[in-house]
């Protein structure tokens, strides 16, 4: 699995627990707009690897 790191606009809003994504804190809405966008990418990828090792 590739490593994804969050754009710098939303690192310090990123929590990350148990393999889920959170967005947390005083957030804009762009700020949510490209959690959403990062959220989507880390999911697929996550998908991806999830069906290379079974």
């Amino acid at each position: 699995m590739a490593m994804l790191f969050p754009p710098k606009e939303i690192m310090k809003n990123i929590r990350i627990h148990n393999g889920s994504i959170y967005l947390v804190g005083e957030v804009t809405e762009e700020q949510k707009k490209i959690f959403q966008k990062f959220k989507k990418q880390v999911d697929k990828d996550k998908k991806k690897s999830r069906v290379e090792t079974d």
